[in-house]
């Protein structure tokens, strides 16, 4: 979190500036797979070396700035996982926050390019989608927004007039996170995922893990240029608009308008933001991720975005912040 002007010291401004360390130790950790190596009992430097096809001298010093970040513990020369990096640092646990933790070290990569994005007006370079690693990191992005998501999901579904509602769609619903809620709060309505062919395939494992394919569905496509089809009670658009200008915004809120039955509503989810642009702090951040990640997109304010609303036909529009750093835009279309 942004430090307040009047906070700032010789000191914090340092510290501040050497936050990326931690962060960076944590990334290679999970980019190695060190603490999935480490699941099946304590490891020595060598030992650890060898599972991760690595070098000793630099394995050690990982181990060691882990075990320094508590992390890890060390016994000797072995290391073994804490009770917190076994829960929630391993791929086999049910908990795993890695997804989210290996999206954030991509960011700082695209974060290291803001002075050029504000000289050029262009995003910072990235992997061809295509890519090995281009795919990697589509994956670790859909599965961090499952981080993110999981737990407050639920308890924004649960906020929402869900009476009458069944059937939902969840425009760019990625993995599934906000079906799967609506899913436990309506259990006769039917819900489909709308989002790129990749994003719906991750989301159809998903789906099939938790055996829910007779109840969610995917609908692969680009819901920028394809319609987003008919006779929905209620439409979800999550952490959509940030990506994309206040044009393209219209279009799509548009299309949600059409894909609607009378009476039924469009919920936006965004990144809390004043009408200033600077406060909260998250939300001025935020805007400086899409600067550095997107053509086009930025955090807007719930004034912002009202008027887009009414603008594509909509009647009411009541705003609301569901959880901490959140702003939940509600509208209904005229019956």
């Amino acid at each position: 979190m942004a430090k307040q002007q009047q906070d700032w010291t010789p000191e914090t401004l340092m510290e501040t500036m050497r936050g990326f360390q931690p962060a960076c130790v944590i990334g290679a950790a999970l980019d190695l797979d060190v603490f999935g190596k480490l699941a099946d009992g304590g490891k020595t430097a060598q030992q650890t070396a060898r599972a991760l096809k690595g070098a000793v001298r630099g394995t050690e010093q990982l181990l060691n700035a882990l075990t320094a970040l508590g992390l890890l513990t060390k016994r000797g020369d072995t290391f073994s996982l804490t009770p917190f990096s076994e829960k929630f640092l391993t791929p086999q646990s049910p908990h795993f926050l890695g997804w989210g933790a290996m999206h954030a070290a991509h960011l700082m990569n695209a974060w290291n390019h803001i002075a050029e994005t504000v000289r050029t007006g262009k995003p910072a370079p990235r992997p061809p989608h295509d890519s090995e690693a281009g795919k990697t990191r589509h994956k670790n992005f859909i599965m961090a927004m499952h981080n993110y998501s999981l737990k407050r999901s639920g308890m924004i579904v649960g906020a929402l007039n869900l009476k009458g509602v069944k059937t939902v769609l969840d425009v760019g619903g990625g993995p599934g996170t906000y079906a799967f809620a609506f899913a436990d709060a309506l259990p006769h309505a039917h819900i489909t995922i709308f989002d790129s062919p990749p994003t719906c395939a991750i989301a159809s494992e998903n789906i099939k893990q938790r055996g829910l394919q007779d109840r969610i569905s995917t609908s692969p496509g680009d819901f920028n240029t394809d319609d987003l089809g008919a006779g929905y009670d209620l439409i979800l658009m999550s952490s959509i608009l940030h990506i994309y200008s206040p044009a393209e915004n219209k279009k799509l809120l548009k299309k949600g308008f059409r894909a609607l039955n009378p009476g039924g509503r469009l919920v936006v989810l965004e990144i809390e933001v004043d009408d200033s642009g600077a406060k909260p702090p998250g939300g001025a951040m935020f805007a400086i991720n899409m600067l550095v990640n997107t053509e086009r997109g930025s955090s807007y304010s719930a004034n912002e975005m009202k008027p887009w609303l009414t603008a594509a036909g909509f009647k009411t529009v009541k705003v609301s912040k569901p959880t901490e750093g959140i702003v939940a835009l509600v509208a209904a279309k005229p019956k």
